[in-house]
């Protein structure tokens, strides 16, 4: 598919949908690469990888082993959510710029962004949730980053929507 390679440990990946509401390219995707606060971009055809694409600020953000996201929902503007095994949570926009929301010092598993619908998703709609695997807790976090934690008594790695009509596999 593409030249980029020699990636080891958990690669999650993030990938542009159809409809993207955020300046993205549908067929895009998104990876860390290995390095301190690094993220890779795929071309929707594999043909360019630009690495890195984005370099968080500052030392020891951590490695994008926790999860990837591109915002469907618009609660974050479309932009890439991304939380780290440092503990980190990041957006950044379609135009690389990267603004961290929260740092708990706990690795974040299996993000993802709960779409804003109270009637159907109750308390979480319009927050992003992510696993704390180690901890056995749920990270909640409203849109500028405040959090709680929610002790769901299972130790979460991954979150996923399957919404209906769709295929999970």
């Amino acid at each position: 598919f593409s030249n980029f390679n020699s990636q080891s440990d958990e690669v999650k990946i993030a990938t542009v949908r159809s409809g993207g509401i955020g300046g993205f390219i549908p067929g895009d995707l998104f990876v860390g690469n290995g390095v301190d606060g690094e993220i890779a971009r795929v071309s929707a055809d594999g043909a360019t990888v630009t690495n890195p694409w984005v370099s968080l600020p500052g030392n020891g953000n951590g490695l994008m082993r926790g999860g990837m996201y591109v915002d469907r929902t618009g609660v974050l503007g479309g932009d890439l959510i991304v939380v780290t095994d440092a503990g980190e949570l990041w957006r950044v926009t379609a135009a690389a710029a990267p603004t961290r929301l929260a740092a708990t010092g706990v690795h974040l598993e299996g993000m993802i962004v709960v779409p804003p619908f109270p009637a159907r998703f109750g308390p979480l709609a319009g927050t992003i949730i992510a696993g704390a695997e180690q901890q056995g807790v749920m990270y909640v976090f409203a849109p500028d980053g405040t959090f709680t934690t929610v002790n769901l008594g299972v130790a979460i790695e991954d979150i996923d929507l399957v919404t209906p009509g769709e295929n999970f596999f």
